[in-house]
């Protein structure tokens, strides 16, 4: 988890003299590390509310403590767009999404609401710290989850035969590196992990392409 939450601050480069709203819950490991302990390892102020799902008084909390840190999912991200008004949101600077695919629609509602932001999509897996990839500030490609965090790997193999596959055909994606846990508890379990050329990853039963970059 450590090694994630490095792997996330050297990606989003977050100085010090910014705040956020956190609403994510902390039972779930995006909550935990991403609104939970990203905050306390830059030192950013934070502001908690326990309902992600309570849209209008998020929106009121983000009018009067002004954060320029959101992150959410996309779902609970459209709840606020939802409720808010202009000029409630032009504090934000930054918003992240992630736990679910970003509707392509989401980029022109937060362009429209929320004018200074801009909108990040990621993908992670509790297994794997749980951050995998985000797109960077300055290089935000829509309908991408971005290139991997800084000391993770990643490759897609082919479905039945393993074989590690060229960019842009779709396969099974693999992770590896120190933010990928060390299996699950118990007996009888079956692994989730595969070695390939002698280096063990991690199988997260999602199908993904690279691109050539």
């Amino acid at each position: 988890i450590i090694a994630d939450q490095r792997g996330c601050i050297d990606a989003l480069n977050v100085p010090r003299d910014n705040s956020a709203i956190g609403f994510l819950p902390m039972f779930h490991s995006f909550g935990l590390t991403v609104t939970g302990l990203l905050p306390l390892f830059v030192g950013v102020r934070i502001v908690h509310h326990p309902d992600p799902t309570d849209a209008g008084a998020l929106v009121r909390k983000i009018a009067a403590y002004k954060p320029t840190i959101l992150i959410a999912t996309p779902t609970f991200l459209g709840f606020i767009l939802s409720r808010c008004k202009p000029g409630d949101l032009d504090s934000l600077r930054l918003v992240v999404v992630g736990a679910e695919r970003c509707p392509d629609e989401l980029f022109d509602r937060v362009a429209a609401l929320a004018p200074q932001a801009t909108l990040l999509e990621g993908y992670g897996v509790t297994e794997c710290g749980p951050c995998v990839s985000v797109n960077p500030v300055d290089a935000v490609r829509r309908g991408t989850v971005g290139p991997p965090l800084p000391g993770v790997g990643v490759c897609v193999v082919d479905l039945e035969s393993d074989r590690v596959l060229p960019a842009n055909e779709r396969g099974m994606l693999l992770v590896s590196g120190p933010t990928i846990f060390p299996g699950y508890l118990g007996t009888g379990v079956e692994s989730p992990f595969r070695e390939l050329s002698g280096k063990k990853w991690y199988v997260t039963g999602d199908l993904a392409s690279l691109d050539p970059d």
